[in-house]
């Protein structure tokens, strides 16, 4: 089946309680088309693709982002946690250009993956994507570290990616 139009998605995942996906489709082409907002343009893969690792706990939303990043130029390897991430990193610090890491995962966080990176690797690039918003632990976060909120565009993410890899 093809679909035509704009299609709106919303998630909302709570750890320990589960994760709740819709998906908004457009009853007819006519009205899809009618509607449809302007396209946004997409930015051409860098030269050199990314070499990224992608950490977050949540094997969908996990999935969804490799399979966007990828098909935006990215190798993407991914961790299922902080804690995989780790043993990932203490086995070659030098091997990714950029660390895309969840916010809120349980045991290890993501602020605590990119302080481990940067203690092996001081700079370490990172981004740090996070549906909370608030301060608390997100003050924590060093200052050229870019903060993505869910739910985030591939082009925003890809921003903060490129932006991270320059500071």
């Amino acid at each position: 089946t093809q679909i035509v139009g704009p299609m709106r998605s919303l998630v909302d995942s709570t750890v320990g309680i589960g994760t709740t996906v819709e998906i908004w489709l457009p009853r007819r082409a006519e009205e899809a088309i009618a509607s449809a907002p302007a396209a946004e343009p997409v930015a051409a893969p860098p030269a050199e693709a990314f070499n990224l690792l992608l950490v977050d706990d949540s094997e969908s939303l996990r999935d969804f982002t490799q399979a966007e990043l990828t098909q935006a130029g990215c190798h993407v390897d991914v961790a299922a946690g902080g804690v995989e991430a780790l043993a990932i990193l203490e086995q070659d610090v030098t091997r990714y250009d950029v660390i895309v890491t969840d916010f809120a995962m349980p045991a290890v966080s993501g602020l605590d993956v990119i302080k481990f990176a940067r203690g092996r690797r001081p700079g370490y690039p990172a981004v740090l994507i996070t549906r909370y918003a608030e301060g608390g632990r997100l003050d924590a976060r060093p200052a050229d570290v870019p903060l993505v909120l869910k739910p985030f565009s591939t082009q925003s993410l890809m921003r903060a990616i490129a932006q991270a890899n320059v500071d």
